[in-house]
């Protein structure tokens, strides 16, 4: 299944992959929503030849919950884990696109919902670990009061060099009650983060303790 530098996973190519190693109920219903020829996750090879993947859990009971593993070129898993959404996928435009290479790390959006509210949290890491080993970083969220028309929406963009992130943020506040929403202003800022100790620790806090992203 694994078989090129970086790909797609398929549902129908993944479920016996799935069965045979136990990661899941295979036969949940969740199952039946996506058609065979879904592409449910994507992987990339890593310098030592074995696979990081990342793969939706139709099969979970708890929130929409993803899989992202270890897996040697013959298919055996190294190790596995789950990282869990905060209710639904509003921050993925699909079911593949929050899972990327960045540089030496990969990144993964995890979503969190709330009443007029989405937010994205960015795991960012070199190998598999435990979600609650990582310190998710606030990539963005979108706010809105009395409907989807956002009245704050932030977005960001990462950019690795070493051990080193750099997070580019844009905010845009949006009058609600205009028949065509468009931003009423647009700020732009940087923040730097460093990864120490297994975490991305921010050099100076004060955009993010202003704009409500820590």
């Amino acid at each position: 299944m694994f078989t090129q530098d970086s790909g797609f996973i398929r549902k129908k190519d993944v479920l016996n992959f799935l069965k045979y190693n136990h990661l899941t109920d295979t036969t949940a219903s969740g199952w039946r929503f996506y058609p065979d020829s879904d592409t449910l996750g994507r992987y990339y090879r890593q310098p030592d030849g074995n696979f990081i993947a990342c793969l939706l859990d139709a099969g979970s009971e708890s929130f929409e919950t993803h899989l992202l593993m270890e897996v040697r070129p013959n298919d055996s898993i190294i190790k596995a884990e789950r990282f869990i959404h905060w209710n639904y996928l509003c921050c993925w435009n699909n079911r593949y696109e929050g899972f990327v290479k960045c540089g030496d790390y990969y990144c993964l959006k995890i979503c969190e919902t709330g009443s007029g509210y989405c937010g994205t949290h960015v795991y960012i890491f070199k190998n598999v670990q435990p979600q609650d080993s990582l310190s998710g970083i606030l990539g963005g969220y979108r706010a809105s009061f009395g409907g989807w028309e956002c009245t704050r929406y932030i977005t960001s963009q990462p950019a690795i060099r070493g051990d080193s992130l750099l997070m580019r943020y844009k905010l845009e506040e949006v009058n609600p009650d205009d028949s065509i929403p468009q931003p009423e202003s647009v700020t732009s800022f940087e923040v730097l983060f460093l990864h120490k100790e297994n975490k991305w620790i921010p050099v100076d806090s004060t955009y993010l303790n202003h704009y409500e992203l820590n």
